[in-house]
């Protein structure tokens, strides 16, 4: 058996003599203190980090730095020029979180397995979703090549090869439990700053620029909506992901410090979620919330009295939750029904996609081909259909579509059946990412975000985490 790479512990090893390559940094930093801007903030990150994935020679740094990126769309920031002739020029432009991030995940895949990938060591789970993600990922390229727009559906689908990279990637890396510590780490801190970041404009009342749609008319008046650097939809999902997670781990820490903080997290996420106003994204959590909360009451490894504190601040918590902010909410509510019959609702956008699929039933019509092609089966919209599985379906013909729906539903069952883990930190994390599966599940079926975003990256990075860990205790 090839053993995989063991993470060292203590301090982090050091490359010295590479200290040279933070000089860029310095006049980022310089730069930014002369005239503050986001450009030169995110210049200055770029210059910062990928210096230190250099100079630091242990692998748990660089997945700790790709999960805290993971959830940062820096394209709305920085902007960028679109190539002549694109439909949406947002699909044609290179993002700026593109490049650190590749940078990075290369350094990643180079530290943990050296130059080489035995696939046996991940395990028949982990095999079978990275067969399932190749597979979709080489139908979409495929259909890519035939579509109306190549260029375009060649784009996306590079996007998705990213991903089975970073499935690839962090599976191999993410082989004990500092580790996995390290990656939840960084998911973490990036779900803390998204959710102040929507506090804080909910509190001052402006998106800081982020995003449109800050404030939207509704039957009841002006709403305003929070969405991190993301957008008020995609926050919400960002939050359905992680915040199960957050909450399994809650219940099995082992200090008490730990299990406040990570409650207050948890806390913090469920207010960012409240203030999206998204409603798929609330009945994700509170459904998450309670498969939780039923995992760890069946646990007999945990304390009685840890299961009743806990279980008491999140009832507390909700209540506070609902009393300040349940005028919004159900104004949100309230535009349910217009939201799914008029002309641009949800139903007429899926009748759209299941004609769109009919007629291009086996490579569909291309990855990012959506918006441009829907005026020919009904009303032309400024976003493609709110399903995330019809979407992917419509754009990678139905082969595509029940590929990408079985690596999720394999993922599920491979969480699922490792929730029963020899440790109580080993069920959490698989518990709770049973949860998240689920929910983000679900809310694929209401909402939509574009390739490689922040909820589908940060699920590619959960399932790789949990596939990589449990390779390591089926003793490969």
């Amino acid at each position: 058996m090839i053993a995989h790479p063991k993470a060292r512990s203590g301090a982090l090893a050091l490359s010295w003599d590479k200290l040279w390559l933070f000089v860029p940094a310095l006049a980022a930093v310089l730069g930014q203190l002369l005239e503050p801007k986001w450009q030169l903030l995110y210049v200055g990150a770029v210059f910062l980090v990928i210096p230190l994935a250099l100079v630091v020679k242990d692998a748990k740094l660089w997945l700790f730095l790709i999960c805290v990126l993971s959830s940062f769309n820096f394209v709305k920031v920085i902007g960028g020029n679109p190539l002549p002739d694109a439909p949406d020029p947002s699909l044609m432009t290179l993002g700026a979180i593109d490049v650190p991030l590749a940078v990075l995940l290369a350094i990643l895949f180079a530290r943990a397995t050296g130059g080489s990938v035995p696939l046996g060591s991940l395990g028949s789970g982990g095999r079978r979703a990275l067969l399932l993600c190749g597979l979709f990922c080489g139908w979409a390229l495929a259909g890519a090549v035939v579509s109306s727009r190549s260029d375009v559906a060649l784009i996306q689908g590079a996007g998705y090869v990213r991903l089975l990279l970073v499935l690839a990637a962090v599976a191999y890396c993410a082989t004990d439990p500092e580790r996995l510590r390290w990656g939840l780490a960084g998911l973490f801190l990036a779900l803390g700053a998204q959710s102040l970041i929507a506090i804080a404009q909910f509190l001052t009342g402006s998106s800081f620029g982020l995003y449109q749609h800050f404030e939207e008319d509704s039957a009841a008046g002006m709403l305003t909506r929070s969405g991190g650097t993301l957008n008020p939809t995609v926050l919400s999902e960002y939050v359905g992901l992680l915040a199960p997670v957050v909450l399994a781990l809650a219940f099995a820490a082992r200090r008490s410090w730990h299990c406040v903080a990570l409650l207050a997290l948890f806390g913090l996420a469920g207010v960012a979620a409240t203030l999206t106003l998204s409603r798929a994204g609330l009945i994700s959590i509170g459904l998450t919330t309670i498969l939780v909360v039923t995992w760890a009451s069946l646990r007999k490894d945990m304390a009685r009295p840890r299961k009743l504190a806990l279980a008491s601040a999140i009832v507390a918590m909700g209540l506070v939750i609902v009393v300040a902010f349940s005028g919004s909410v159900i104004a949100r509510v309230t535009e349910t029904a217009y939201e799914l019959e008029g002309e641009a609702g949800r139903l007429p956008q899926m009748k759209q996609a299941i004609a769109m699929i009919s007629h291009h039933p086996v490579t569909g019509v291309g990855l990012g081909n959506y918006v441009e092609q829907m005026g020919g089966y009904g009303p032309t919209l400024p976003y493609p259909v709110h399903n995330k599985l019809l979407l992917v379906t419509a754009e990678t013909g139905i082969p595509g579509g029940v590929l990408y729906l079985a690596l999720w539903i394999v993922a599920l069952v491979f969480f699922v059946r490792q929730a029963s883990g020899r440790t109580l930190f080993e069920g959490a994390f698989y518990a709770g990412g049973a949860a998240a599966i689920l929910g983000t599940l679900l809310n694929m079926n209401t909402d939509v975000y574009s390739t490689g975003s922040a909820p589908e990256l940060g699920l590619f990075l959960l399932a790789g985490m949990g596939i990589g860990f449990a390779a390591r205790r089926h003793g490969t």
